[in-house]
């Protein structure tokens, strides 16, 4: 007798390609019992029956808008109050795992910065219904120190994004959407004395920004930037000392680390290089925010994984040249419904950090490149031929 199907072992390791057993009532009686995989019965649900939002529970990396594990997230309301819940939703280890959320909606209330507590290796956020951002979500100065790998995934139906950074890793390298573990390059020294830092070249298509170099006051030298990562855009070379040799830690170091060391003015990193005076710390970092329904982004919302500015020169002698800015991270926005942009969606490199000379402000670092920022509609519904 054959084994009923209610007395089979239940599987407990269900991924994309497992089978489940259906009854096919437009076949014969000797061919009705057939078999389809658990992408295809997703495709089917989704297309034929037309559902309007994920299913509540699913295995992990099954659906691309997240699983409502973390209900609607409404920040609004007393600053105060605020902070310690975001502080607790978005806690991070420094340079560890990416934040990772599923909302069934978002709203992100004027003047709320959110943001993981520490540097990290991205934040990836779901959203089942929509989002309004009047407010910031930011990876600006949070970009992880720690060498990068690359990473895919498609608009039209990016799998295992439940899963990323676990066992799989956006599993094909054939898909749209690329998050490269090399980013643009950094900059070299310049050179000779008396010269304005050089700006790190930009990423695009899924590449972080690197890292701006020192300006040469009258030293020559000033140290050179670092190459992004998928985690993180470059670090800033330090600016060059009036009159001394730049220490040898001038350049920055690389995989997102500290920026460089002068005794007047160092680079932007992880953390910024010593000397001179710093204007904030870090690099900019991985952002991915993918929203089923409508997405709008208020006159003061913003959407941001910026680099930060290099130190700006600090001493007494007339001439010497600003730190390096760090390069801007990775950022794609994704939406189904409709888009109100009224802000801003940037992953720009931070300035170079002010120099020094007798005609006032010369010899400043190079900026940090400016990584990727793509905003763009998706397919809501799974394509019958995917």
């Amino acid at each position: 007798m054959p084994t009923r199907i209610t007395d089979l072992t239940e599987s407990t390791n269900i991924t994309a390609s497992s089978f489940v057993p259906i009854i096919d009532n437009n076949e014969a009686a000797n061919s009705k019992n057939k078999k389809i995989s658990i992408t295809d019965l997703r495709k089917f649900n989704y297309v034929n029956q037309q559902n309007s939002s994920s299913f509540t529970k699913h295995t992990p990396g099954l659906y691309y808008f997240g699983d409502n594990n973390d209900g609607a997230g409404n920040f609004s309301g007393s600053i105060t109050t605020l902070r310690t819940r975001i502080s607790a939703s978005f806690a991070s280890t420094q340079d560890g795992v990416p934040v990772i959320k599923n909302f069934s909606s978002l709203f992100i209330s004027r003047s709320v910065v959110i943001s993981p507590t520490n540097r990290c290796r991205g934040m990836l956020i779901f959203v089942d219904g929509d989002a309004t951002i009047s407010g910031s979500l930011r990876m600006s100065g949070r970009g992880a120190k720690f060498t990068g790998s690359d990473a895919s995934f498609t608009t039209i139906n990016p799998p295992y994004l439940g899963d990323y950074w676990s066992a799989q890793l956006f599993p094909s390298a054939s898909y749209l959407s690329r998050v490269f573990a090399v980013g643009a390059n950094g900059a070299p020294s310049p050179s000779p004395a008396y010269t304005t830092g050089i700006a790190g070249s930009a990423g695009i298509l899924g590449r972080s920004g690197g890292g701006g170099s020192g300006g040469s006051g009258n030293s020559p030298f000033g140290g050179a930037g670092t190459t992004g990562t998928s985690f993180s855009g470059g670090s800033g070379g330090s600016g060059a000392p009036d009159g001394v040799s730049p220490l040898p830690q001038a350049g920055a170091q690389n995989f997102g680390g500290a920026g460089g060391n002068s005794s007047c003015s160092g680079g932007a990193g992880n953390p910024n290089g010593s000397g001179g005076t710093a204007q904030g710390a870090g690099t900019g970092g991985l952002l991915i925010l993918i929203v089923r329904g409508n997405l709008k982004i208020g006159p003061n919302g913003s959407i941001v994984v910026n680099g930060t500015t290099g130190n700006s020169y600090v001493g007494g002698t007339p001439y010497g040249g600003g730190g390096g800015g760090s390069g801007g991270g990775v950022l794609y926005v994704y939406y189904g419904g409709t888009l109100t942009n009224n802000g801003s969606v940037t992953a720009n490199g931070g300035g170079g950090g002010t120099g020094n000379s007798p005609q006032g402000g010369a010899y400043g670092g190079g900026a940090g490149g400016a990584g990727t920022a793509i905003i763009s509609k998706l397919n809501t519904a799974f394509p019958a031929g995917n």
